[in-house]
This record gives structure tokens, C-alpha cells and sequence, in this order.
């Protein structure tokens, strides 16, 4: 159960991350492939340290960022972590490709990662994943185009399913 001060930690932490100034690639330049690189292995060294992410979800990440290897998708009971955040924004972002506002795929990560570190150096895992939570949306929100392809079968399921939970008669 969340108490009053855990609550007011959190707080704290999500609106100290939201008190940064905004990324904005064309404004801000970024910084060379190599040392962004780094910088996301020493916050995933930080985050796995802090046990923020598992030894297997940051290994999975570190893959991607030195080899391009895609992690596979998250499952299991407990997907709204840290770790799982993290690898939806590197298969997400892969898929896009590079029509990121924030300069390209690496860089959006290298945002959600350093909001998911601050967030848990300041209010603990539930900051965290609030953090990390709130830079995915930032980053999705940079993106110039992206193309959905909604399948036809979804849709009907997804009908059915809202009408069946709402108690409507087809």
C-alpha cells in the first residue's frame, strides 16, 4: 500500500523531470553516435544496479545498442516495468525508423532512459516507470510519420470485444 510520503515522492520526482526543458533536436545538436552510446550503457549499467531492470532486459538493450540485435518483445504477468517500457520504446522506434523528431532513434531512447534513471534516483521504481512512462509519450509525440496498419480482424475484435464488455446488443 502507497503512503502519503511515497506518494509525495513520486510527486516530487515526476515534476522534476517535468521541469527540464524540452529536447528539441533541431535546436539542441546532438552528440556524436559513440558517446551516445556510452551514455546509454553506463544509465543501463546505473538502472540495473539500482535494480531498476533485470540483468536480462539490459543485456537485451546493450545488444541492440552495440549490434543492432532486436530484444524480443516483452510477456509475462508484470509488463508495465521499467525493463519492458524500455524495450517497447527500442522495438517501436526501430520499426519507425528515423522520422524522429528527437534526431533519430537513439537519441529518443537515450531520452526515455535518462528520465527512467532520474525518476528512479529520485522516487524509487514507481518514478521510474512514471518517467519513463511520461519521455516514451514525449518521444512519440516527436514523431513525424508513422505508418499503422490496422488489420480488419483487430478492429471487428476489438468492436466485439467493447460491446460485449459494455453489455450493447449487436
Amino acid at each position: 500500500m502507497t503512503t502519503f510520503e511515497d506518494a509525495t515522492e513520486l510527486g516530487f520526482a515526476v515534476k522534476g523531470f517535468l521541469a527540464r526543458p524540452p529536447i528539441d533536436a533541431l535546436l539542441d545538436p546532438s552528440l556524436p553516435e559513440d558517446v551516445l552510446k556510452q551514455r546509454l550503457e553506463m544509465s543501463l549499467h546505473h538502472l540495473e544496479k539500482l535494480d531498476a531492470v533485470t540483468e536480462p532486459e539490459a543485456t537485451a538493450i546493450r545488444d541492440y545498442i552495440r549490434h543492432g540485435k532486436l530484444p524480443a518483445p516483452p510477456s509475462g504477468p508484470a509488463l508495465l516495468t521499467v525493463g519492458s517500457t524500455l524495450i517497447t520504446v527500442v522495438l517501436f522506434l526501430h520499426a519507425v525508423g528515423p522520422g524522429s523528431l528527437f534526431g533519430g532513434m537513439l537519441q529518443g531512447l537515450d531520452h526515455v532512459v535518462d528520465a527512467t534513471l532520474d525518476g528512479r534516483l529520485h522516487g524509487g521504481n514507481d518514478a521510474a516507470v512514471t518517467c519513463a512512462a511520461i519521455a516514451t509519450t514525449q518521444v512519440l509525440q516527436g514523431l513525424k510519420s508513422v505508418v499503422v496498419e490496422v488489420d480488419t480482424f483487430a478492429v471487428t475484435g476489438l468492436k466485439s470485444g467493447l460491446k460485449s464488455a459494455l453489455g450493447l446488443k449487436s
